[in-house]
């Protein structure tokens, strides 16, 4: 059954499941990246600023690479999704989730990291975006970009 037909119930839990998912992959690369969001690109540009403001240009940098990861991603995924089925969106997100894992646990953790996470949660955000027919973001949002890479 297609996910537009699908029953509110069942859509809400979904939205939940992957909104827990991402809230949960954010805060992880906050913590592990040193105050940098995997998916909250609205605080990531918000930090940004005040990076450069406050002459903390290493950190700004930093932010300015997350969200170009974030942007490639999204372009990206927007493309699969043009040209394939939306199940290989999930596929790609559970490809990335087993990166994340395998790069948490070894030496290249933080730029590991620092390229799965965004990168999985733009897949997420681009090609899981509808539920019941209702456009739901499922990340924390910032449907500009997400958006601009359609």
């Amino acid at each position: 059954m297609p996910s537009s037909l699908l029953p509110v119930s069942i859509s809400a839990r979904r939205v939940l499941i992957l909104g827990l998912v991402a809230g949960y992959v954010d805060a992880l690369s906050f913590v592990d990246l040193g105050g940098v969001f995997a998916g909250a690109m609205t605080g990531n540009t918000t930090h940004m600023g005040a990076s450069f403001i406050s002459g903390n240009w290493h950190h700004g940098l930093l932010l300015v690479g997350v969200l170009g990861v974030f942007f490639l991603a999204a372009i990206l995924s927007g493309l699969m999704r043009l040209l394939w089925s939306p199940a290989y969106g999930a596929m790609v997100m559970t490809i990335f989730m087993v990166l994340a894992q395998i790069v948490h646990g070894s030496s290249l953790r933080y730029w590991g990291e620092f390229l799965v996470l965004p990168a999985l949660l733009a897949v997420q955000g681009e090609t899981i975006a509808k539920f019941s027919g209702t456009p739901m973001p499922t990340i924390v949002v910032t449907t500009n970009l997400l958006k601009a890479a359609s």
